[in-house]
């Protein structure tokens, strides 16, 4: 145990089966628990997930969506302290322990992991650099945070802490919902470390115009509506996501 610190390493997956094996062989030793999140891949991404002894499998009834796998697997984490990732290589996930150390050290409850200046900017696209400017452009000016990168997709958080943020997002906006919640309440100690950021392994899921669009919407939508009211996306199904791990794939209970 990490610092007196279950640490969980939660990972959302839609076909990844190429980047996975990478991202898991750099998740450090001290992790306990490492939490994939399978959106309904139909590639190997269950299979590989599960080389890992370490994993265990949120596979949910259809594809939730980014921020819906979230909402559903978050809850289901076994880890004090939990610290998100992507499965595509992009982000350092070598580097977890040194977002916890900066979340326990300080004492803080919330830490988001800023790609922002870039280190390598041929890494993103032009493209994509200037939608998140201007994301980041209506966070601060919306919201009134002064966010270096809220769509950043790692961060690491103490667990206690989802009970107080008011999160409802099904979509990639997910990630600037919960910044939003963690940045602008008063009762949520929240900070910004860098971080260095990597060619995504694989194909994007994003879609930049469309997805950019819709969060764009979101926020603006949600300072306007509500949390609640802003979300806009169909409700979780009532079906319950189920949890593989490797035993019980092993014994022939998994998919």
């Amino acid at each position: 145990m990490y610092r007196e610190q279950r640490i969980t390493v939660v990972i959302p997956c839609y076909n990844e089966e190429r980047g996975l094996p990478r991202v898991l062989a750099k998740i450090p030793a001290e992790v306990d628990e490492i939490l994939v999140l399978d959106n309904r891949s139909s590639d190997r991404t269950v299979e590989v997930a599960l080389r890992d002894p370490r994993v265990r499998v949120v596979q949910h009834p259809v594809n939730l969506g980014y921020g819906g796998s979230y909402l559903r697997g978050l809850p289901m984490a076994s880890g004090d302290v939990l610290v998100t990732t992507d499965g595509d290589g992009t982000y350092p996930v070598e580097d977890a322990l040194q977002l916890v150390d900066a979340l326990l050290d300080r004492g803080l409850d919330f830490v988001s992991a800023s790609r922002f200046p870039l280190a390598n900017p041929g890494c993103m696209t032009a493209r994509n650099q200037f939608g998140n400017a201007v994301l980041n452009f209506l966070v601060r000016v919306v919201y009134g945070l002064k966010l270096r990168d809220a769509q950043t997709g790692m961060w690491a958080f103490r667990k206690r802490v989802l009970d107080r943020l008011d999160l409802h997002n099904t979509g990639m906006a997910f990630s600037n919902e919960i910044k939003i919640e963690a940045f602008g309440r008063r009762d949520v100690a929240a900070a910004e470390i860098p971080i260095r950021y990597a060619e995504r392994i694989g194909e994007s899921k994003l879609y930049p115009f469309t997805d950019g669009v819709r969060m764009a919407a979101f926020l603006l939508s949600r300072r306007l509506l509500g949390p609640r009211r802003a979300n806009g996306a169909d409700p979780l199904p009532a079906e319950a996501s189920r949890v593989i791990t490797a035993a019980e794939r092993a014994a022939g209970a998994g998919v």
